[in-house]
């Protein structure tokens, strides 16, 4: 379900949506733990905070905390190169968030891999269609999405109308059919 609100900045949010998901994908990922947390920390605060200081998001580093993520273990995972913490992705009932790919391992895939995994697990546990929030600012991660096969859904504020400051919070479902197009972002 869409809804759009309005705000005296003139903010909205998109929804899109992803209705089928890929097949295959080939990454060994394992649970959040504990241990995990100052290397998780540190690579999610270095993946966010240059979008949230743009967006004008307090505080710009936004990591949860140690009890929260603790909670939340079964639904984050993470990939680990070499015994490094290289990205994780999280995957809340049929929403993908939290993709993070530390700076170091950026450019080789690993986002695309990542997606492609949680939309996997999506199907292993039949929740879907998946849905994943991005914030237009972040250009590379609405084309990884497109690319995967999300689409815009629909304009909508997830939280309250005037929470992203001049921005727009891009929401996706996948549609397999739409991959490699990007109809609904303009570039």
């Amino acid at each position: 379900l869409c809804r759009t609100s309005a705000c005296p900045s003139d903010h909205a949010a998109l929804t899109c949506e992803n209705r089928s998901v890929v097949a295959e994908a080939s990454l060994d990922l394992r649970n959040y733990q504990d241990s995990d947390y100052e290397e998780y920390r540190t690579m999610y605060n270095g993946c966010f905070r240059a979008m949230r200081m743009a967006l004008e998001l307090q505080p710009a580093e936004c990591c949860a905390g140690r009890e929260e993520l603790e909670r939340r273990r079964s639904e984050i995972w993470i990939l680990e190169i070499s015994g490094t913490l290289a990205g994780s992705v999280a995957v809340y009932g049929n929403e993908i968030d939290d993709l993070v790919v530390k700076e170091e391992f950026q450019g080789q895939g690993l986002g695309g891999a990542l997606l492609q995994w949680a939309l996997v697990l999506l199907e292993k546990e039949g929740c879907g269609p998946a849905v994943l929030h991005v914030a237009d600012w972040n250009r590379r991660a609405m084309e990884l999405a497109a690319l995967a096969g999300f689409a815009l859904n629909c304009r909508v504020n997830p939280i309250s109308s005037c929470f992203l400051p001049r921005r727009v919070l891009v929401c996706m479902k996948h549609r397999p059919f739409y991959r490699g197009k990007v109809p609904w972002c303009g570039f």
